[in-house]
């Protein structure tokens, strides 16, 4: 495959995980502060709003360094091949498996019920 085409795709690649990695990190920040737990109710424990927020402690500064990988292959235009593949296979990774993901972590939360 010539070069010129090889760098092409790697550039949309790189883009596209840029894109993606920015719009979770602000979606999960977004949804860390609008997280709405009414603890009134003496039968609610305190630390709920934790336990529901622990996902996001942990997934918003691994988007926040992918974005950052990305955005300094676009900013020097140096595409490394391995680096731009293997954001990308996280971001493929998480978007398939959501779910699961977001089950594995609930599994070891220290807030756990």
């Amino acid at each position: 495959m010539p070069s010129h085409i090889k760098k092409r795709g790697l550039r949309i690649l790189n883009t596209l995980s840029f894109v993606v990695s920015c719009i979770q990190f602000i979606s999960l920040t977004v949804s860390y502060f609008t997280i709405d737990i009414n603890l009134s109710n003496p039968l609610i424990p305190r630390y709920l709003i934790d336990y529901v927020r622990f996902p996001t402690y942990l997934l918003a500064p691994i988007f926040l360094v992918l974005g950052v990988l990305s955005y300094r292959n676009i900013k020097y235009e140096k595409y490394k091949e391995y680096e731009i593949i293997m954001v990308f296979s996280i971001l493929m990774v998480y978007y398939l498996f959501r779910g699961n993901i977001h089950e594995l972590i609930n599994t070891f939360n220290p807030h756990g019920i």
